[in-house]
């Protein structure tokens, strides 16, 4: 699924706290030098606040695609559609990415198939450069091309990230917020009180903390 291309637009500012700062000088360098970037964290730790975060900051444009179990490589580069009973080349989110040379966000992507991200390898690395099966050509990434991606761990636990495609990134963990400032925020967005705001972010706390809970831990977001 993919999102429309946004430029600059910030959501809820990413809170940055006392154990992710060390981490973001390496984010920085990392997107300043178009470096790919993995993240991974549970639900509703900021990792998709942080990547439109630090576009907005820089003032880039995003596109954003959601994966899923049936992905194909044509969702990705593209495919034939018939056009005014002609047969044209529509080309997918990531294809028009690199040759725009905006950034790309792969939310969830450890949920689509090894073959898929196996497609990545060659833009990943220092070929920067995309297969389209459609043409038969590799397609040189734009200067400015940028993939960010992301996943959290504590899903499809079955699944496996393949170690060539995280050997192409700059792996980052993200966690929740501590307490005070998950507080803080919650109060700030919602409008709830300390004492409620306090209240959802124990409760959240211990359900994230039981080792009896059988299904993804919950945000307060």
């Amino acid at each position: 699924m993919e999102k429309p291309t946004s430029k600059g637009d910030s959501m809820t500012a990413f809170i940055k706290s006392p154990n992710f700062k060390p981490k973001e000088k390496l984010l920085e360098i990392a997107f300043a030098n178009k470096q790919a970037i993995l993240l991974s964290g549970p639900t509703g730790c900021g990792k998709t606040t942080y990547v439109h975060d630090l576009c907005a900051s820089n003032k880039k444009e995003i596109v954003e695609i959601l994966g899923f179990e049936g992905m194909s490589v044509q969702d990705l580069i593209g495919h034939y559609v018939i056009q005014q009973e002609c047969t044209v080349f529509k080309k997918g989110p990531l294809l028009k990415a690199a040759e725009e040379g905006t950034v790309f966000y792969f939310d969830e992507i450890d949920t689509v198939l090894p073959e898929v991200r196996r497609l990545l390898f060659s833009l990943l690395d220092h070929r920067r450069a995309l297969y389209n099966y459609a043409s038969g050509e590799m397609i040189k990434a734009h200067a400015n091309f940028q993939f960010i991606s992301s996943y959290n761990p504590s899903i499809n636990l079955g699944s496996k990230i393949d170690g060539a495609f995280v050997q192409r990134c700059l792996c980052i963990d993200v966690d929740y917020l501590e307490s005070f400032a998950e507080s803080k925020l919650l109060q700030d967005v919602s409008g709830v009180g300390s004492v409620t705001a306090n209240k959802l972010v124990d409760i959240a706390n211990e359900l994230r903390n039981s080792s009896e809970l059988r299904i993804t831990p919950p945000s307060t977001r």
